[in-house]
């Protein structure tokens, strides 16, 4: 699973990506959507944060049993293969 953090020191939202319409931060200003399985697709001032999805899971699993769980999330590097930076389009006036 992926999350797009965005890093406007005004908005810092973090926003579980998906597929299909780009989904957008508090304040607008970054947005983001998977591409395919995999690689996703973003803009504006953001970064991807990764969580293991099998870790994700077993951790719900035990949530759901009403047990604690904790998982790990990682910064993807910027240079990542997975993900695409994409420059947001300016309106025209």
């Amino acid at each position: 699973m992926k999350l797009l953090l965005c890093t406007e020191p005004t908005c810092t939202d973090v926003v579980r990506l998906f597929g299909g319409a780009p989904r957008r931060c508090r304040c607008g200003a970054s947005s983001g959507r998977y591409l395919d399985e995999k690689r996703v697709e973003i803009s504006g001032p953001a970064v991807i944060l990764g969580v293991d999805n099998v870790a994700f899971e077993a951790a719900h699993r035990r949530w759901a049993d009403q047990d604690a769980a904790q998982v790990n999330l990682f910064f993807l590097p910027a240079g990542a293969s997975t993900v695409e930076r994409r420059e947001r389009r300016r309106r025209a006036s």
